[in-house]
């Protein structure tokens, strides 16, 4: 379900971005966000090694390839594997942030504004009720998200 949210989520923003904007415009958004995508997940990548949790999810059964933990996170993302692991920075709310700024900076309209605020937080509220992350994982990947969007279009209004 976190994982469908978090789609939704990202579809949505992205149908959004390229209708009923101008030329072009959807493009240097798409830019900007998987630039500062990257950005997160390299702050993530970091915080990985350093913070291992143990899963939300008291039910959770470890689906490893050949006992070993590295290959089993190489082959995660293709849900080949799957750890029961966890993290401090939820990497699920990264997107999810990322489309709710794209609502509130890109959009002029304001119930545009409350409609893409209002689904990204109801997306973040299932990662947490499901217990797909803690609550601190997801309040935390999303306030670093929050800061890096708001650093780096801040450094597009400083004079060059």
């Amino acid at each position: 379900l976190a994982d469908v949210s978090m789609n939704v989520v990202i579809l949505i923003a992205i149908l959004r971005a390229f209708i009923g904007s101008k030329p072009g415009h959807p493009f240097i958004v798409l830019k900007r966000v998987l630039l500062l995508s990257s950005v997160s997940y390299l702050g993530r990548a970091m915080s990985v090694p350093m913070t291992m949790l143990p899963s939300p999810d008291m039910r959770c059964v470890p689906r490893l390839v050949d006992g070993s933990m590295f290959w089993s996170v190489m082959l995660m993302p293709f849900g080949l594997s799957h750890t029961c692991a966890d993290v401090f920075y939820s990497g699920h709310s990264i997107p999810i942030t990322l489309s709710m700024m794209f609502w509130m900076d890109y959009t002029a309209s304001v119930q545009e504004r409350v409609f893409g605020s209002l689904l990204s937080v109801m997306a973040l509220l299932i990662i947490v009720c499901t217990h797909f992350h803690y609550t601190l994982d997801v309040f935390y990947g999303a306030g670093l998200t929050v800061i890096i969007w708001r650093l780096y279009h801040f450094g597009l209004t400083v004079p060059a």
